[in-house]
């Protein structure tokens, strides 16, 4: 998608901030092209209280790029930031060596623990440039918001949509479902709140070269096309199922890449196998991203209750969420 149709700014200084959520891959993609499209489609759903917001200060200048994490100038962030830069120059985003921005940033969940904290900072400040040049938010305004979103992560180009949003490459697209899903419910259990010790993005360049990558694309495809038909009915127990057996697939992809990637932690094993034994009597699920920490996922009308108490004494905190409404413009 060519970004020359922007390139003159609203107005040559000026400030705007976005808030946008993260979101939770119920089908994973693992593995990205060249050109940081993925190697098989995903789809997941727009998370309501764990957000990002990011307010975005832009004058005329010589392209410069500065970025505050929680008020914190923080440069170990500046290289993914540097190529997010990259590449919307590259894709006719020319005015930007004509432009100086300051990028803040902050975040209602712990980042870098495999709650996907790249796609709701990414898609918020793709938002915030974006409307350094449109104002209209018309359907092409969050198309083009999308692209813009996953050129800096791939799967921030799921947060700019509500609800469920499936993605393979460029702009993502909406997903519809039942009132079921529509209102499922996630507790993020966090197991371990320290940043995890290699990014998503160093797992995804081992997929290149992974023994398994074809087979890997192929059931894939095939779990998302079957995901879609099961978020239009009624089904619990086949989207439960369908939901683990991603998340599994992900982490023993991830265990046998060479070298091998270990993110889950002791106590993620132990409440897996508690999570797992309630299965049978209980309409819950679970998942997780790259990272320790996992999601378990519920009906509205179910009472969690009991579940959470007999994960009593594993858990650093629960974060409670749900099916969101997507981004919003703050000011």
């Amino acid at each position: 998608m060519n970004l020359k149709i922007l390139n003159k700014l609203k107005a040559p200084t000026g400030e705007i901030t976005w808030s946008a959520p993260s979101n939770l891959a119920l089908v994973k993609y693992w593995g990205k092209d060249n050109r940081n499209n993925p190697i098989n489609p995903s789809l997941s759903f727009s998370l309501k209280k764990s957000t990002a917001t990011t307010r975005l200060k832009w004058k005329a200048g010589t392209g410069s790029v500065s970025f505050f994490l929680d008020k914190q100038l923080k440069p170990s962030f500046y290289p993914k930031i540097e190529q997010f830069i990259k590449r919307l120059k590259k894709n006719g985003l020319t005015i930007l060596k004509e432009i100086d921005l300051e990028i803040y940033s902050n975040n209602t969940f712990p980042h870098s623990t495999g709650i996907a904290s790249s796609a709701s900072g990414f898609s918020s400040l793709s938002l915030a440039i974006l409307s350094m040049f449109q104002s209209k938010e018309d359907d092409h305004f969050w198309k083009l918001a999308s692209y813009i979103a996953s050129l800096g992560s791939g799967s921030a180009a799921r947060s700019t949509y509500p609800g469920y949003v499936s993605w393979n490459g460029g702009a993502a697209k909406k997903v519809k479902t039942s009132s079921l899903f529509s209102d499922l419910q996630d507790a993020i259990l966090i197991v371990d709140s320290s940043p995890k010790e290699n990014s998503s993005s160093y797992g995804h360049e081992l997929m290149k070269q992974h023994p398994f990558k074809k087979t890997r694309i192929a059931w894939a495809s095939h779990n998302f096309l079957k995901l879609k038909k099961i978020l239009q009915g009624t089904d619990f127990y086949s989207f439960a199922k369908l939901v683990e057996q991603e998340a599994l697939i992900l982490h023993a992809l991830m265990m046998t890449s060479s070298p091998p990637l270990i993110y889950m932690k002791p106590n993620s094993l132990k409440v897996i196998n508690i999570i797992r034994k309630l299965m049978n009597d209980c309409p819950i699920t679970y998942t997780l991203d790259a990272g320790a920490n996992i999601h378990l996922l519920y009906p509205k009308t179910f009472d969690i209750d009991s579940v959470i108490r007999s994960l009593k004494g594993l858990l650093v905190k629960i974060i409670y969420d749900e099916v969101g409404n997507g981004p919003q413009l703050l000011r």
